[in-house]
């Protein structure tokens, strides 16, 4: 037997879908005021929303009949069609919530639209009272114990400090989303949270000054979208994602396809088990998105999941390009806050520019030391003026005849005006990098008499040494640096393989068998696209008939890479293709300069030291490749409150 149910029944029903728990009802009916045209919305809640939501704006109001019928099933100001359900740009417009929260709550809900003030009262959905009152234009909602008439809802509420978690946690997104809006939230007579003026007053009156300021602005506009907002530092993170809050069309979502994009965009800059954070906008056609999908409207549904990864992807990879990664060990010019940008045009597979940090070069040559061949150049707080040659030229003068005395210039094993980072770590190319016996030294022992007094003569920062055979000290401008010895020579190394792979410049290492990849019909889809970028970086790969592949040649940093491992792991049952096969490159390059660099527990002496930061100027990594911390500098003022000189 087929019975209609009453009004009183699905009502209840439908409250159970929109109205999950006090949080709910605060996000309806802060909504709601926000669709009104609101520029002032106080919200106050007493024992976790339990017992009293209160929630008043200055917006449109409501006439006399307008109020009657709006917590009737179904009724709703935003839509009149269904037409207009292919661009909704509202916040709420299903016509559910108030009913919804009416029908499992005492309701008073006083408005007024300029002329004529009303006050209605409704219990458990139906209405009490109505009556003329006085108030300003706008609208107030008291909701007074919620799921009274429904006890097994109100048997699983959690306890009222966990309601009001999730209620701030909801006001945060809602303050987020509306900057723009005074929002002033209190709980049991408390003040929490008091905002208003834009995005980055919203973020420090929400998360504190702490937070705000390991933040960066950035804005991009790509393939019709336009995004903008706030995402942390380089190495800044947070070990949950409740610090992620992305804003579309204005409206705060839920969606893995944009906090996965945002985690694989930093990549090597976090640690793992941790993530960003960010308060983002994104702006994309209506039609491109289905905000129907669930009651309460926080999850969405987009038409074309690849084209928002790809956009969101760009924007904190272009960001992230633009800050800071390296420290700079020499004075820069800075914006206002602090931040040192430069211009990006284009952006390669590993979210770099070819201009920004190039792969450090350890100069013996003058033609590049530009510290010291300029005209007029700072050393330290003083400014020399003129025309002065280098350490290098100074030592070259006074030792012109050094190959007359038997002193070959030659044993270094490569031209001094060339020799850079990858004649130094690189064992298998260059004779200036013999390991030892035990396989982790990275200079030879030999050091020519031009090497060591340049080292002498032209440095301008004092080795202080090696502690636990870990880390490095060293003194530059008044300033210490801590330095982990093998997360800087990681994040070198890696730097070299990223920046082969970048220029196209990498070398193919030629397979003694070829190698045939036997893909499913599934995989196949993938790597027909990925031919085209492996070929790019040196693979050498075709069709082989059939759903194989075969593979003749990889990039030489990519030796001894298990083919098998890496052809299932960037084929596998992913559809984001492209960001699967960066984000799997970078491992297999992390993971080679892991083992290439020097290690915790090797002993350097101070030339070795000399030598691996001779190119201090181009900057030290902030992270290794992993995202762990690589340097640490201190100020005189800072050892200064340590020691409590100052205070």
């Amino acid at each position: 037997m087929i019975n209609i149910l009453q009004p009183q029944v699905y009502n209840l029903i439908a409250a159970g879908e929109v109205v999950e728990r006090p949080a709910s009802v605060v996000k309806e009916l802060v909504e709601n005021c926000i669709d009104a045209g609101a520029k002032k919305i106080d919200i106050s809640i007493e024992n976790g929303g339990i017992t009293s939501i209160r929630i008043s704006d200055d917006g449109a109001g409501m006439s006399r009949e307008d109020l009657t019928r709006c917590i009737l099933p179904h009724a709703t100001s935003k839509i009149c069609s269904a037409k207009d359900l292919e661009s909704i740009s509202s916040l709420g417009f299903r016509g559910e919530a108030l009913a919804s929260i009416a029908a499992v709550s005492t309701m008073h809900i006083t408005s007024c639209n300029g002329e004529d003030s009303y006050k209605l009262s409704a219990k458990f959905g139906a209405i009490t009272d109505m009556t003329p009152c006085g108030r300003a234009r706008g609208t107030t909602c008291e909701v007074l114990g919620l799921f009274e008439n429904t006890p097994a809802r109100l048997k699983f509420l959690k306890k009222p400090k966990q309601e009001q978690a999730e209620i701030t946690s909801a006001v945060i997104s809602l303050i987020f989303s509306r900057p723009d809006i005074s929002f002033t939230y209190s709980a049991d007579g408390e003040s929490i949270f008091k905002s208003g003026g834009d995005l980055y007053e919203a973020i420090y009156a929400v998360y504190g000054k702490e937070i705000a300021d390991q933040l960066i602005y950035h804005e991009r506009e790509t393939d019709g979208f336009v995004i903008k907002g706030y995402l942390g530092k380089p190495g800044f993170s947070k070990h949950n994602r409740n610090y992620q809050t992305a804003i579309i069309n204005g409206r705060v979502v839920a969606n893995s396809t944009i906090s996965i994009a945002a985690s694989q965009a930093y990549g090597g800059l976090l640690m793992k088990r941790c993530y960003p954070v960010y308060v983002i906008f994104i702006k994309m056609p209506e039609s491109d998105i289905d905000v129907n999908v669930h009651p309460n409207k926080k999850e969405v549904r987009f038409k074309d999941v690849n084209r928002v990864f790809s956009a969101v992807y760009r924007f904190f990879e272009s960001a992230l390009t633009l800050e800071k990664t390296h420290l700079d060990l020499s004075a820069e010019s800075e914006d206002k806050n602090g931040n040192n940008y430069k211009n990006v045009d284009n952006l390669d597979i590993f979210g770099n520019n070819s201009s920004k940090y190039p792969v450090p070069d350890v100069e013996l040559d003058s033609q590049k030391s530009s510290m010291r061949n300029k005209a007029e150049t700072k050393v330290g707080a003083e400014t020399v003026v003129g025309e002065e040659m280098s350490a290098a030229q100074r030592i070259r003068e006074k030792f012109s005849k050094t190959q007359e005395v038997g002193v070959e210039k030659k044993t270094l094993g490569v031209a001094a005006s060339t020799l850079n980072v990858r004649s130094i770590f690189d064992a298998q190319h260059h004779a200036a990098v013999q390991p030892t016996a035990r396989g982790r030294e990275i200079f030879n022992s030999t050091q020519t008499l031009l090497d060591i007094a340049g080292g002498q003569l032209e440095e301008d920062y004092t080795v202080v040494g090696q502690i636990l055979k870990t880390y490095l000290i060293v003194e530059r401008n008044g300033k210490v640096y801590l330095i982990d010895q093998h997360a800087v020579h990681e994040k070198f190394i890696y730097e070299s393989y990223v920046e082969q792979l970048k220029k196209a410049a990498v070398t193919s290492q030629q397979l003694l068998i070829p190698y045939v990849f036997n893909a499913t019909a599934a995989q196949y889809d993938c790597m027909i696209k990925l031919i085209e970028p492996l070929k790019a970086i040196g693979f050498d790969i075709c069709e082989f008939g059939g759903l194989t592949f075969k593979i003749s040649a990889i990039p030489f940093v990519l030796q001894g890479l298990d083919l098998e491992a890496f052809f299932n792991d960037i084929a596998g049952d992913n559809k984001l293709i492209s960001a699967n096969l960066d984000d799997i490159l970078k491992e297999k390059l992390m993971q080679r300069a892991c083992k290439r660099a020097i290690k915790s527990g090797d002993v350097l002496s101070n030339v070795q030291i000399r030598k691996l930061f001779s190119a201090m100027d181009k900057g030290l990594p902030l992270q290794c490749p992993h995202g762990r911390p690589a340097v640490i500098a201190f100020s005189r003022a800072d050892l200064d409150k340590l020691f409590k000189r100052i205070v």
